[in-house]
């Protein structure tokens, strides 16, 4: 038999969704009737604040990515389709009076501009996809992990090619591990595109302990940044030295903040001009 008082707060748990309602009918089913229904009602509304909470920072967060995007495309996007459009022209112009050779030159900028298109798109799809996909966190063993990763990249790069890459002992985590994956490439990426010009490139790789909680981290001895704009590196489409000395699309360090996020950890850089850089991150793991 249903009291009124349930029949009441199922009625209040129903408008507020499915989930909402089978907590509450759990709650007040015979099993639990030793349980004071003002406990199940505050039980209900933590559950929902906390739910809120979190739909609430998913929303900011879907918000912040909508804004890049504009800003990409009014920018990072529609630079090149304009240079593509305006550079047809001039090659058509070029074929138009005979002149073949300017036309090729014409076309090859085409072509450039068309390729650097469709890398950020490409990096907008990417971006678009760490919010998406399901997380499936497991235990890893980071080491193993780290080097099979790293191997990865070598592979990828020229014959002959090598990683300047010292590994330092790694713990036992809890992560999903192709977002994980995705982490090390891109801050191990990074690492090498601004140690570059480095007379002898270094990147460490290890982990720490700060404040009591464990910490990883990828370090290098490249170009560096000034740490008051540290925070803008988390940015989509921020690059700091601009696009024309380190070619990119400006998403990497974004994908890797949500990736960490997702997990419940958080990511920070330190560094100074001309004195390389360290990116720490932490796996809270939800």
């Amino acid at each position: 038999v249903v009291q009124r008082d349930d029949v009441a707060v199922l009625g209040v748990a129903a408008l507020l969704g499915a989930d909402a309602y089978r907590q509450i009918a759990v709650l007040a089913a015979p099993a639990d009737r030793d349980l004071p229904l003002h406990e199940a009602l505050h039980a209900l509304n933590e559950s929902l604040e906390e739910r809120v909470a979190q739909r609430t920072a998913e929303l900011h967060d879907v918000i912040a990515g909508l804004e890049s995007f504009n800003r990409s495309v009014s920018h990072d996007l529609r630079g090149p389709l304009g240079g593509i459009a305006g550079v047809s022209r001039l090659a058509r112009q070029a074929l138009d009076r005979g002149d073949v050779a300017a036309a090729s030159r014409f076309l090859d900028a085409v072509a450039s501009q068309a390729d650097a298109s469709a890398q950020l798109v490409a990096a907008l799809l990417a971006l678009a996809r760490v919010s998406d996909v399901d997380l499936a966190p497991q235990a890893l063993d980071l080491e193993p992990f780290v080097r099979d990763t790293l191997e990865q990249m070598r592979l990828a790069q020229p014959p002959g090619a090598r990683l300047p890459v010292t590994l330092k002992p790694l713990p036992r985590v809890t992560a999903d591990p192709d977002l994980l994956r995705q982490v090390y490439v891109n801050l191990v990426g990074n690492a090498l595109k601004f140690s570059g010009e480095a007379a002898s490139p270094q990147i460490e790789l290890g982990a720490c302990e700060q404040d009591g909680e464990q910490v990883l981290y990828v370090r290098d001895n490249g170009v560096g940044f000034d740490a008051e704009r540290a925070q803008g590196l988390f940015e989509p489409f921020r690059r700091l030295h601009g696009g024309q000395r380190f070619q990119g699309s400006g998403v990497g360090l974004s994908i890797v903040k949500r990736i960490v996020e997702r997990h419940g950890g958080r990511v920070w850089a330190q560094s100074q001009p001309d004195a390389g850089a360290t990116f720490f991150f932490s796996l809270g793991c939800r």
